[in-house]
């Protein structure tokens, strides 16, 4: 899934409330792999300690 917009519009708000959602309904069939590409990677450094979380990709990588 892709998720696209201006700036300001929710999409982050969107995200993680979809990554609560499906780490709580469904923890084992849950797997995300994320791009983050705001400065130094903070918007989704808190969801690194989840176990559905596979990989966050940074914009130093």
């Amino acid at each position: 899934m892709a998720i696209g917009g201006l700036i300001r519009m929710g999409k982050t708000v969107f995200l993680k409330n979809m990554f609560a959602s499906l780490s709580l309904a469904n923890p084992n069939h849950a797997h995300f792999y994320l791009i983050d590409l705001k400065e130094e990677g903070l918007e989704f450094s808190e969801y690194k300690k989840l176990k559905q979380v596979e990989k966050i990709a940074e914009t130093s990588e």
